[in-house]
C-alpha cells in the first residue's frame, strides 16, 4: 500500500502517470499553463486521468490508494443497484457472482477484469464507478422525489462529467442518465437542473483545454476522429444507403460493414442478440418500469457505436453490465414467479 505501482510497458497507465508527473513538475515551478496542458495539445482517450492520478500524489505521494479506492467501492455500487431494482436477496446472489462464480463475465460482469484493468492504469474502472454511482443517483431520486435536491443534482452532474473525462466513449449513456433525470426534475423539482448543470460543467475542461492548445475546436477527444479507432464510417453507412435507393447495392461498402459488426459480436454470441433483444423490448415498451426504460436505452445507445467504432472487450463491460441488469429484471418478472409457483404445486 506504501509503494508504487509498476505499470507494463506499452499500457495506457504508463502513459497517464507520466503526464501526471508532468503536471506535478510544471506545478511545482507555478506553471499552470503548462500543468493543464498535462502533457497533450489535444487529449486522447482519457483526459481527467492524469489529473485524478495528481490529486492521488498530492493526497497520497506514489502510493496507489486510488486504485484501492476503486475496487473497494466497485461491487458496494454494484450490490447497490441491484437491491434497488431486484431486491435485497437476488442482489446478494449476483454479489457472489461478481467475485466468486464469473458466470457472468461475458457481460463484463466480474471483479476480476476491474481489478487487472486497474493494475494496468486504464480509466475505465474509475469512469464506469463514477456513472455507475451517478445511476443510483438516478435511482433513489425516482423513489424519493425529496432526494432530487439541490446538492444531490449537483453531485450527480459531476459524477457524469467525471465519467465523460475519464472514457469520452460513454457520453450517450450519459446523455441518457440526463433526459430521464430531467423528467424527474420537471415534475417535482426544475429548479435542482441549474445545479447538474453546474456539476456538469466540468465537461467543459476538454473543449477549452483543445482550442487553447490547438485553435481548433475539438469537443471531447481526438480518439473519434482516428481511423484505427473507426471500423464503420458514418459515410459508408450513408453510401450504402444510397445505393439502396438507386437499387445498385454497394457490394464492397456492405462487406465492410457485415465484417466490423461481425468482429465486435459474432454470429454464435446468442447472449448478446437476447440481451440486446430484450433492451429493445423494455425501451420502446409503454408500461416500462421508468429505471428499466433508462437502463435499456443507455444499454442500447453504447451498444450502439459498435456500427461505427472498435467497442470490444473493456470498451464495452458497462454496456453489457446495464444490458445484464435489464436482463435479470425481465428473468424476475417473468420467470421466477412462475417457477416459484410450480416448485409450490410440486411440494404440495
Amino acid at each position: 500500500i506504501n509503494k508504487f505501482i509498476i505499470f507494463e510497458g506499452g499500457n495506457d497507465g504508463l502513459l497517464y502517470v507520466h503526464f501526471a508527473h508532468l503536471i506535478s513538475d510544471f506545478l511545482s515551478i507555478n506553471d499552470f499553463k503548462g500543468a493543464f496542458m498535462g502533457g497533450e495539445k489535444a487529449y486522447d482517450l482519457m483526459p481527467f486521468y492524469r489529473y485524478i492520478w495528481v490529486v492521488n500524489f498530492i493526497l497520497f505521494e506514489e502510493s496507489p490508494w486510488m486504485l484501492i479506492f476503486i475496487l473497494t467501492f466497485f461491487p458496494i455500487v454494484i450490490y447497490k443497484i441491484f437491491m434497488e431494482i431486484l431486491g435485497k436477496k437476488v442482489a446478494k446472489y449476483f454479489l457472489i457472482f461478481w467475485f466468486f462464480i464469473p458466470i457472468f463475465e461475458a457481460f463484463g460482469f466480474c471483479h476480476f477484469y476491474y481489478v487487472k484493468l486497474s493494475i494496468r492504469g486504464f480509466g475505465e474502472p474509475l469512469s464506469y464507478l463514477c456513472f455507475l454511482s451517478a445511476l443510483l443517483f438516478l435511482i433513489r431520486f425516482n423513489k424519493n422525489s425529496n432526494y432530487l435536491n439541490y446538492s444531490n443534482s449537483f453531485i450527480f452532474g459531476f459524477l457524469l462529467a467525471l465519467s465523460i473525462g475519464l472514457r469520452a466513449n460513454i457520453l450517450p449513456a450519459c446523455l441518457v442518465l440526463i433526459v430521464f433525470y430531467l423528467i424527474l426534475a420537471y415534475k417535482t423539482n426544475h429548479k435542482a437542473f441549474l445545479f447538474l448543470c453546474i456539476g456538469f460543467s466540468l465537461v467543459l475542461i476538454m473543449p477549452i483545454h483543445n482550442y487553447v492548445f490547438t485553435n481548433t475546436f475539438i469537443p471531447l477527444t481526438i480518439a473519434a476522429y482516428k481511423d484505427w479507432n473507426l471500423g464503420a464510417r458514418p459515410s459508408d453507412y450513408f453510401i450504402l444507403f444510397k445505393s439502396l435507393l438507386t437499387l445498385s447495392l454497394n457490394l464492397a461498402v456492405l462487406e465492410k460493414i457485415i465484417n466490423h459488426i461481425h468482429d465486435e459480436i459474432k454470429l454464435y454470441e446468442i447472449w448478446y442478440h437476447f440481451s440486446i433483444a430484450i433492451s429493445i423490448f423494455y425501451a420502446v415498451r409503454i408500461k416500462s418500469p421508468f429505471i428499466i426504460r433508462c437502463l435499456a436505452i443507455s444499454s442500447l445507445s453504447l451498444i450502439s457505436l459498435l456500427l461505427f467504432y472498435h467497442v470490444g472487450g473493456r470498451y464495452s463491460y458497462l454496456s453489457w453490465t446495464l444490458s445484464l441488469i435489464v436482463l435479470s429484471y425481465w428473468f424476475k418478472a417473468n420467470f421466477l414467479p412462475y417457477i416459484k409457483k410450480n416448485t409450490k404445486l410440486n411440494a404440495a
